[in-house]
């Protein structure tokens, strides 16, 4: 697999993005602490179908998570390692910080239903430090 990327807006509605922000708050005793996030694990949905019907992934979700990061959260660069595909559901907009940034060059704003679908076993990227606000995503990761 070559490295990509693509980005989809309005991919989901805005109504869906809050469907998922209601699931996370609803279910606040299921989620944990990693690093500086805090995940929540759900099981595979018709969001889930659709990315891969529409992008023809045959790949197995590895893992698929709601994840909250709040001020001065960030994520260094890094490479994902044992995934082949990834994507990102920004659920949200209203806050600072938080772009995701590939190859120290391309910047990804968040934006509510934006999708953002690629490789990150081979693809450098990051997420910039949370400056006001909660950024919340819907991310999944395939094998």
């Amino acid at each position: 697999m070559n490295k990509f990327f693509t980005c989809v807006d309005s991919y989901i509605s805005k109504k869906e993005c809050e469907k998922y922000i209601e699931m996370y708050n609803t279910n606040l005793s299921s989620t944990y602490t990693y690093n500086d996030t805090i995940p929540l694990k759900i099981k595979s949905d018709q969001t889930v179908t659709r990315i891969c019907n529409d992008f023809g992934i045959k790949n197995k979700l590895d893992n698929l998570e709601i994840v909250k990061r709040e001020e001065g959260s960030f994520m260094e660069n890094h490479f994902d390692k044992g995934d082949t595909l990834a994507f990102i559901l920004y659920l949200n907009e209203n806050l600072k910080g938080g772009q995701t940034v590939f190859e120290n060059e391309t910047i990804i704003y968040p934006k509510k239903g934006r999708l953002l679908l690629f490789s990150n076993g081979l693809i450098l990227h990051k997420v910039e430090k949370i400056i006001e606000g909660t950024r919340y995503v819907l991310a999944g990761w395939f094998i």
